[in-house]
């Protein structure tokens, strides 16, 4: 595989994981048990994967193209909050959306 797509699985991968582990900690902080409990511990763990995980994506990538992707991490938190969460987003929120994938994808194609 070559190495600009590997990192760009990486990033990708690492993307979805800090997505998850964002939506953990919101889910944990709502959480009638306290902050100490099982999405807490799953949001930390999603943390350390993804530490592991963009470190492999830079050694891919130069760091220049690689933490603009990483600005997707934006993408995925506010689909699952949306979806998982069922959190309302605006308008503006989605539009947001829209140009963060646009100036995502001028990196990645650059």
């Amino acid at each position: 595989m070559d190495t600009k797509l590997l990192g760009i699985t990486f990033v990708l991968c690492a993307v979805v994981i800090e997505a998850f582990g964002q939506t953990l900690l919101k889910k944990a902080a709502e959480s009638r048990s306290g902050y100490l409990n099982v999405y807490s511990c799953a949001g930390l763990f999603c943390f350390a994967v993804e530490a592991v995980i963009w470190t492999l994506a830079l050694k891919s990538l130069d760091v220049s193209v690689a933490y603009p992707m990483g600005s997707l991490a934006f993408v995925g938190v506010l689909m699952l909050s949306r979806f998982w969460l069922k959190e309302t987003v605006s308008l503006k929120r989605w539009a947001g959306v829209v140009l963060i994938l646009c100036g995502t994808a001028m990196v990645g194609l650059n």
